[in-house]
């Protein structure tokens, strides 16, 4: 019985039947290149079969050269397909051993076809038969090895470190199925590969005498393979079962998602940085003013936010991508009928693991009648801030009628001066000078006073600029001389140098000043006229600020009422309205500080301004 040809037939048959099996799947999924891979493979493997055959039944030297010769094309076509199936199926084997396995066994085809009679042998000078058991022979050549046999076996190396590489990289991914493939398929694949290379080697050194077995290695990785691929197969059905009823699932609470943004006001958007596309909900087309059918990218969004506001925007979501941090923020979008909508937004970036181009997703709300009700809340503030500033100037009208009349008389005095001295026969112009002089000095002083009063007097929109707050204690200290010098009050300032500057409205915080200051003074109203200090120190605060404490040597303030003195209407004045401290500390609060107050331990009160400091500076 003739064993060998039906061994050789079977094996190749099996390869064959492989072969279109595989080919087939990949006809209906030609997106999945790994099943035509593997179909090439398996058909290359029963070529190399077919030669084999024909070398075990050669009959002449001449023919076991030449079937030995056009095994390498088979075998060439079962290399690369192998390497190429790792590379697709696996994903896994460093490209550069890739192109060089390919390299070097095509230059041992094209070698294997320029010497005679291959690249195997130098010489087959005859042909030895061997019998098995039943009296079947076989063919085994007796010749002289080819030096570019070497060429072979640095190939059959190559390509069992590529293999090896591969399987190192799929065991390192750490996911259980892809060690899984690792260690059976991966492992399979070096193991018949090194069996082939050893016994080809072995029988062309004449060490065995068996005939050349290299499709049988192949065979059993090759069964394994389909094996995985099969098993992959079926995983994949289940999935895709699991992937359908997930997606029902995920429609439904992506359904639920989209009533309850609905309800809450919230558009949804998503962009993908790479392609540079937006994908937003039905509510961010409509906060944004954009068409329902329109198509969006980033600069399609950004053309929609106000001009004033778009640089800062751009520049944070820009940083949050550079960080991969969040984005929180909020601006102004100019809709096409020219109306303007206040929006927030908060937006997360996604790096999908550390893969570029990284995702960004959020959310925006109409912010609009909010931002409508805190500009007017700000209106009325300033409004209410200004009409108590009339109405403490108005208290102090007869101070500052006296600071103004100061210069006036003095003005008086030095004009009439100056006229005696030009009406006698020798006009002194010296004295002239000199009370000329005087007179421009106390108008200029005139002007500063009626420049602070209309500064008080004058109702604009807040003014937020860097202010430095002894040089603001000073002002309000001069402006405030005749209300201390009417109430016999010596002030004292104790101002620590180098502060850093603040953040805030002139106008408002010398309102504050003034405030707290004509308090103290009224506190000490009736205290002996040789305890009347009013004291004024500024000092860094704990942390990032400045402090300003005003401090008296009044009665002090009853524990009880610490607080209650900076409600509406509570006041101890007789013609007070009980609003100043309320104001100071609306005041205080918009700027970002804080306003307290605390008993001295010998006597009097002080009231404490505190206010954080301006960014940039430091003490």
């Amino acid at each position: 019985m003739q064993w060998l040809t039906i061994l050789w037939s079977m094996t190749a048959s099996a390869c064959v039947t492989l072969a279109v099996m595989h080919l087939a799947v990949w006809l209906k999924d030609r997106a999945n290149l790994a099943y035509l891979l593997f179909a090439l493979t398996a058909a290359a493997v029963a070529g190399v079969g077919g030669c084999e055959l024909l070398m075990l039944r050669a009959q002449t030297p001449e023919d076991f050269g030449l079937y030995m010769r056009w095994t390498h094309v088979p075998l060439f076509l079962a290399v690369v397909s192998i390497v190429a199936f790792v590379r697709v199926y696996f994903g896994t084997g460093r490209l550069w051993l890739a192109w060089a396995v390919f390299s070097v066994r095509l230059a041992i085809l094209v070698v294997n076809f320029v010497v005679t009679p291959n690249v195997n042998y130098a010489t087959i000078s005859a042909l030895e038969r061997r019998y098995l058991p039943g009296g079947e022979s076989f063919a085994v050549a007796q010749g002289v090895i080819s030096p570019w046999t070497r060429l072979a076996q640095v190939g059959s190396v190559l390509f069992l470190v590529f293999l090896i590489d591969a399987s190192v990289q799929l065991w390192r991914r750490g996911n259980a199925v892809e060690r899984r493939h690792a260690i059976v398929t991966g492992g399979s694949l070096v193991l018949f590969v090194l069996m082939a290379a050893v016994h080809t080697a072995l029988v062309q050194q004449g060490v065995i005498a068996t005939p050349y077995m290299i499709s049988f290695a192949f065979l059993m990785p090759l069964v394994v393979m389909a094996f995985q691929q099969s098993a992959d197969v079926v995983h994949g059905s289940q999935l895709s079962q699991l992937l359908a009823r997930s997606q029902s699932d995920l429609r439904g609470a992506g359904e639920r998602v989209e009533l309850a943004a609905e309800a809450a006001d919230l558009g949804f958007w998503e962009w993908d940085t790479g392609g540079d596309a937006v994908w937003a909900t039905q509510q961010f087309r409509e906060m944004f003013g954009i068409h329902g059918a329109e198509k969006i990218d980033f600069r399609r969004v950004m053309e929609a936010i106000h001009p004033d506001d778009r640089e800062r925007v751009d520049a944070a979501i820009r940083q949050s991508l550079t960080d991969g941090g969040e984005y929180d923020g909020q601006y102004r979008v100019v809709l096409p009928d020219g109306r303007t909508r206040w929006l927030g937004a908060r937006g997360r970036v996604d790096l999908n693991g550390r893969t570029r181009p990284p995702l960004m997703r959020g959310v925006v709300f109409d912010l609009t009648q909010r931002k409508q009700a805190e500009m007017e809340s700000v209106k009325q503030r300033n409004e209410l801030a200004h009409l108590s500033r009339v109405t403490m100037l108005g208290e102090l009208s007869g101070s500052l009628a006296h600071e103004l009349n100061q210069p006036l008389t003095a003005i008086l005095s030095n004009a009439q001066a100056a006229q005696r001295f030009l009406a006698r026969e020798q006009p002194e112009l010296d004295e002239v000078r000199a009370s000329l002089k005087d007179i421009v000095d106390e108008d200029k002083r005139a002007g500063e006073v009626i420049h602070r009063l209309r500064l008080l007097f004058k109702k604009g929109e807040v003014q937020h600029q860097p202010l430095d707050l002894n040089e603001l204690v000073t002002e309000v200290l001069k402006f405030l001389n005749s209300e201390l010098v009417n109430h016999a009050i010596t002030a004292r300032t104790e101002l620590q140098g180098n502060l850093p500057h603040v953040e805030g409205d002139r106008v408002q915080l010398q309102q504050v000043l003034i405030n707290l200051i004509v308090n103290g003074c009224d506190a000490m109203a009736d205290a002996e006229v040789r305890d009347r200090e009013l004291s004024l120190r500024t000092e860094c605060a704990n942390g990032d600020g400045v402090c300003v404490s005003v401090i008296d040597r009044g009665c002090g303030i009853a524990p009880e009422r610490m607080e209650s003195v900076f409600e509406p209407f509570v006041t101890t004045k007789n013609q007070g309205m009980g609003l100043g401290l309320t104001m100071c500390r609306t005041i205080v609060s918009a700027h970002g500080g804080r306003l307290w107050v605390t008993n001295n331990a010998d006597r009097g009160a002080s009231f404490h301004l505190a206010l954080p400091a301006r960014k940039g500076t430091s003490p």
